[in-house]
């Protein structure tokens, strides 16, 4: 069965962590659309109002079953204040950016770590059915493996890195110990409309897109040559569907990519198609920069086990989402 179709079945009520974020919104949206209730949190740290409007623009009536609460994962009160029944977690707030976390790392564990055990408390106290939570390929660090595989991981090369993977040690023992049922899915580079481009830690594909919108270069740390898996939002929307709602065991973590790498270069010559393919006549060439602390010179995922356990499947082609990227910013 579809994870649309899984949707559809029942109406049940959904708790979005970081709703007016970039993962966050997306979700709030296909939960809307396929007729459930939502709760959604956010203190607007790097989530916006915009997304928000966004989202009830794409809903319509659905949006009358949204609730907002603005409010902080790692404040006590917040969570003493949220008393209705929900049946299930996607856990999306966090402090992603590598580069951040290695000037803040007490507050990367504040947010990331220390914000998810509250997460975990609230689905022990309220038996939620299932918390399915954020956690990150950059967990894999050094490991030399082409395609990762969840079974192995290497040195973790930063604060996040290390707050991720805690979050999944935490899960496992809230698994074994308070029977909290949950799936961490480690994305890796996601993109897609609503990603926000602007800041020094912003995400390689919205920011390079602002940049060449902006008749600027797109500035590429290092060669060029390093590999990321680039996936499209709408396949973490499925991830996150179909590991909330079909069976998995206990604490459970799978990856979310689409298992095919693509040099930075690369990327540069997929954006350049596009936009020459929209009109543009001169698109702006890359800026070269010195490598950054931190960063993953490959990442690639092995999407196996996602496939065979939850039936997940790409369901977008590269190009298709690329460009529905760039129309969504110029939108946005």
């Amino acid at each position: 069965m579809s994870w649309k179709n899984l949707l559809n079945k029942e109406s049940r009520t959904w708790l979005v962590t970081g709703c007016a974020g970039f993962i966050g919104s997306h979700l709030v949206e296909e939960l809307l659309l396929h007729g459930q209730k939502v709760i959604g949190v956010d203190n607007f740290a790097t989530g916006s109002q915009h997304n928000l409007d966004l989202v009830k623009q794409a809903t319509g009536d659905a949006f009358s079953h949204f609730q907002f609460i603005k409010g902080d994962i790692c404040d006590d009160d917040f969570w003493s204040s949220l008393s209705q029944p929900v049946d299930h977690v996607l856990h999306q707030a966090a402090l992603v950016s590598v580069p951040l976390s290695l000037k803040e790392p007490v507050q990367t564990l504040k947010i990331n770590v220390q914000g998810f055990l509250k997460v975990l408390e609230f689905c022990k106290n309220h038996k939620a059915k299932s918390l399915v939570y954020a956690s990150s390929s950059a967990v894999y660090g050094d490991d030399p493996l082409e395609q990762k595989v969840e079974t192995q991981i290497g040195k973790a090369l930063s604060p996040y890195a290390v707050s991720k993977y805690e979050d999944e040690l935490w899960a496992a023992q809230y698994a074994e110990h308070a029977g909290v049922t949950s799936t961490g899915l480690r994305y890796f580079n996601i993109f897609g409309p609503r990603q926000d481009p602007n800041g020094a830690y912003a995400a390689v594909v919205p920011k390079w897109i602002a940049a060449i919108q902006a008749n600027q270069c797109p500035p590429v740390f290092g060669t060029g040559e390093a590999t990321r898996d680039f996936c499209f939002v709408k396949e973490v929307v499925q991830a996150n569907i179909l590991a909330s709602l079909k069976p998995v065991k206990p604490a459970s973590v799978y990856n979310v990519g689409i298992g095919r790498k693509l040099s930075l270069l690369e990327l540069y010559d997929h954006l350049k198609k596009a936009f020459e393919n929209q009109g543009m006549t001169s698109v702006p060439s890359l800026e070269f920069k010195e490598a950054r602390a931190g960063d993953i010179l490959h990442s690639c995922s092995n999407i196996e086990s996602i496939q065979s356990d939850l039936e997940f499947s790409i369901q977008y082609d590269f190009e298709e989402a690329l460009q529905q990227t760039i129309v969504g910013s110029e939108l946005s």
